[in-house]
């Protein structure tokens, strides 16, 4: 299920980390539409992996040291989920803040004036090029120090830590075993780049760009629903059919 929110902000400016405002607009919508909905996909002391990523297009944004200008005031926020319980709800979650001002920063306000259905499509093959709609995070956690690697497009390891992540993404999600079908995935880059992002102060190595995959369609499929690599549902990892 894709959605396309449209909204208008009241100021020009937001954060340069703006991802983690949106994670807040989808807070307050999902805890206004519905409280016991809401504490299933988010608990303040318990991380909840969700089955949503999203993206965002500015049309010509300016880039400054700790901001972006928007100069229409306006944005399309892209939300995809394989889960379609999940994305009725929040669905139903934006429908019911529509036309309402929100806080968005501190000094600036943003109002969802329409939520669109976009056309999904389907993987019948198994070979598909995606595009990456938002940059595509990579990460090797280590649980004994707590501490993380991002890995880009430049790395060497990048395809096995890829290939990691969709593991853990997906090992419960299906009933079969997956470790053999998540081995056997090729990817390879067609016009991918590295750039570093920012989420809650976090500078990361991320890739951006175009890669051919080749597996089972059943992977392809919830990875353009669902997003691929880690935090997906902060507003990264976001793929595309190219």
């Amino acid at each position: 299920m894709r959605l396309a929110i449209y909204c208008e902000l009241k100021e020009k400016e937001i954060p340069l980390d703006y991802r983690r405002k949106i994670v807040s607009l989808f807070k307050s919508c999902l805890s206004s539409y519905d409280k016991e909905i809401y504490d299933q996909y988010y608990h303040e002391k318990d991380p909840i992996q969700k089955e949503y990523t999203f993206s965002t297009y500015f049309s010509h944004p300016k880039m400054q040291k700790d901001l972006i200008e928007i100069p229409d005031k306006k944005m399309i926020i892209n939300f995809s989920t394989s889960d379609s319980v999940l994305g009725i709800n929040f669905y139903n979650a934006f429908i019911k803040k529509r036309g309402e001002n929100i806080k968005f920063s501190d000094l600036n306000m943003i109002k969802i004036t329409k939520v669109a259905l976009q056309k999904e499509k389907k993987i019948a093959e198994n070979k598909v090029t995606f595009k990456i709609q938002s940059p595509l995070i990579v990460r090797d956690h280590n649980p004994e120090t707590g501490k993380d690697w991002y890995f880009s497009c430049e790395d060497k390891e990048f395809s096995e830590i890829f290939k990691r992540n969709l593991y853990n993404q997906l090992k419960d999600k299906f009933s079969k075993d997956i470790t053999g079908d998540i081995a056997n995935l090729e990817i390879k880059d067609i016009s991918m780049k590295k750039i570093i992002v920012s989420s809650y102060g976090i500078k990361m190595a991320s890739s951006i760009g175009i890669f051919e995959m080749t597996g089972e369609q059943y992977i392809l499929n919830e990875i353009y629903q669902s997003g691929a690599g880690s935090k997906k549902s902060l507003g990264f990892s976001m793929l595309d059919i190219a």
